[in-house]
């Protein structure tokens, strides 16, 4: 697979043409970057400056408990990033430490050279801004999203909601849920075994079934009747 394939897997480069992709290239500062499997990528007290794509292989997002064991909280597959956003805060620290899952080839790009850019004036520039802003717009929303099943009372209550919004996003009682069981449970600010057990415990009772990250939904009553107050 070549670089400009590779790069166009990242929503931020999803809508340009290889000469745009190219001229871009021409004013970003990257550096390639290759990890084995295992190997420390980032860790919570480093300051960003570079934002990473990935674009062979996948890595895993820890967090760091009060025990100080660390805890996987998202795995980031071939497209995605890491370091965007925490580029712009007031104190660029990243807050989390980032592991290899496999080898990986990333590619680091500087956060300064994208908004220095705007002293060359083409038009590919301001649709990179704009696909930046509209990236940290949907970060900002997915926040939001994610403090209202924080705020939701009760395991069965989150898990429900979960999978009812699923079902309202895609239009079809047989759903992808899109994370893992550590992603789930990070995202629902619950523990994993305890989710899992309340997870069977509503498949037994006939709500749905479960594989993996899919999810079929066989009786859609029982799943709202666990939404209404």
């Amino acid at each position: 697979m070549n670089f400009i394939k590779m790069i166009r897997k990242n929503e931020l480069f999803q809508d340009f043409d290889d000469k745009e992709i190219n001229r871009l290239f021409d004013s970003l500062k990257g550096r390639l970057v290759m990890k084995s499997k295992g190997m420390l990528i980032a860790k919570d007290d480093d300051i960003v400056t570079e934002f990473c794509i990935v674009l062979e292989g996948s890595i895993i997002e820890f967090n760091t408990r009060l025990d100080g064991t660390k805890e996987p909280v998202a795995t980031i597959e071939q497209g995605g990033c890491f370091g965007l956003e925490q580029g712009y805060l007031a104190n660029n620290k990243l807050g989390f430490f980032v592991v290899a899952a496999t080898d990986v080839k990333l590619l680091y790009l500087d956060i300064r050279s994208i908004t220095d850019m705007c002293d060359v004036n083409y038009p590919c520039h301001q649709k990179l801004l704009f696909n930046v802003l509209r990236y940290l717009a949907n970060r900002l929303s997915a926040l939001k999203e994610n403090n209202d099943y924080i705020t939701t009372k009760g395991m069965r209550q989150k898990i429900a909601k979960l999978i009812y919004d699923k079902y309202l996003e895609q239009q079809t009682q047989e759903i992808s849920l899109g994370m893992d069981r550590n992603e789930m449970a990070a995202f629902l600010n619950v523990s994993r075994p305890s989710m899992s057990r309340e997870m069977m415990r509503m498949r037994d009772e006939g709500m749905f079934s479960f594989r993996k990250d899919k999810i079929n939904i066989l009786n859609l009553d029982l799943l709202t009747e666990v939404l209404r107050p």
